[in-house]
């Protein structure tokens, strides 16, 4: 995917954010005051939330066309 004007408007950008904070919150991971549980919960909330959104995008893709 070329980096133009395109991959900003659609929702790829957004994507790669939640990713990249994914990562930090993983990164961030080393218990602290116990609040693991905390940082994997949310991590397994925002995957399930990306995933739900890039299938209803793909859809909503295709029936625009």
């Amino acid at each position: 995917m070329k980096f133009n004007n395109k991959f900003y408007k659609d929702g790829n950008f957004i994507l790669s954010l939640f990713l990249i904070l994914i990562l930090l919150t993983d990164l961030l991971n080393t218990d602290f005051f116990g609040m693991t549980f905390t940082f994997s919960t949310l991590n397994i909330i925002i995957w399930t939330l990306l995933i739900i959104a890039s299938f209803l995008r793909s859809i909503l893709k295709k029936v625009s066309k």
